[in-house]
C-alpha cells in the first residue's frame, strides 16, 4: 500500500499527520510538495518536488498538475489490465450510485 500526498507551503498539519499515520501501518509515503524540507521529523519515502512559484499572489499549480499526471499514467502503464480493471470496477459502482449530476456534453 502506498499514501500519496500532495501538500505545499503553508503545510497542512492533517495531511502530515496521516503521512505519519499511514508510516505508522507499514504504509509507503509519497509527498508530492514544494519543498524538500516539510517539518523536521518527517522524511516521505518518496518526495515529487513542484515548483509552484508565480508572478501574481497565487501560486501556480500547472508544473504540480502535470508531475501528478505523469504519476498516475505511470502507474496505470505498470497496473497493468489488472488497474484498468479496478478503475472499471469503481466507476460502476460510482454509476450505479447516482455519485455525478447528470447532463450532457455540449
Amino acid at each position: 500500500d502506498v499514501l500519496i500526498a500532495v501538500s505545499i507551503m503553508p503545510y497542512s498539519r492533517e495531511t502530515i499527520e496521516a503521512c505519519h499515520f499511514a508510516r505508522e501501518r507499514g504504509m509507503k509515503v509519497v509527498m508530492i510538495s514544494d519543498s524538500d524540507v516539510i517539518s523536521p521529523r518527517f522524511h516521505p519515502d518518496h518526495l515529487l518536488r513542484a515548483d509552484v512559484l508565480s508572478t501574481h499572489h497565487f501560486g501556480s499549480f500547472s508544473g504540480m498538475t502535470a508531475l501528478v499526471e505523469v504519476l498516475l499514467a505511470l502507474m496505470m502503464a505498470r497496473g497493468g489490465e489488472a488497474a484498468r480493471a479496478r478503475i472499471r470496477a469503481y466507476e460502476a459502482v460510482r454509476l450505479a450510485n447516482n455519485a455525478y449530476w447528470p447532463t450532457k456534453k455540449t
